[in-house]
């Protein structure tokens, strides 16, 4: 897997070109005003786990969802 890894706050990258680059195996990481990473983007097809978890999410009841919605801190 090749990754690029983003350092400078001036760069945007719209939408069409990370999904080419998930297409293509490619990692996007992201780093903060002092060049730290502070964020990964990688494809997640190929990888089962995270794919059936994504799927159960998915298909997780409305009520279900509520439920879990109260359960989570608000900012």
């Amino acid at each position: 897997m090749d990754v690029i890894v983003l350092e400078n706050q001036q760069i945007t990258i719209i939408t069409g070109l990370l999904e080419k680059l998930i297409h293509n195996n490619v990692a996007v990481m992201n780093c903060d005003q002092n060049h730290l990473p502070i964020g990964l983007s990688k494809p997640l097809n190929g990888h089962t786990v995270h794919s059936e978890r994504f799927k159960h999410q998915i298909n997780v009841s409305v009520t279900l969802k509520k439920i879990y919605d109260n359960k989570v801190p608000k900012l």
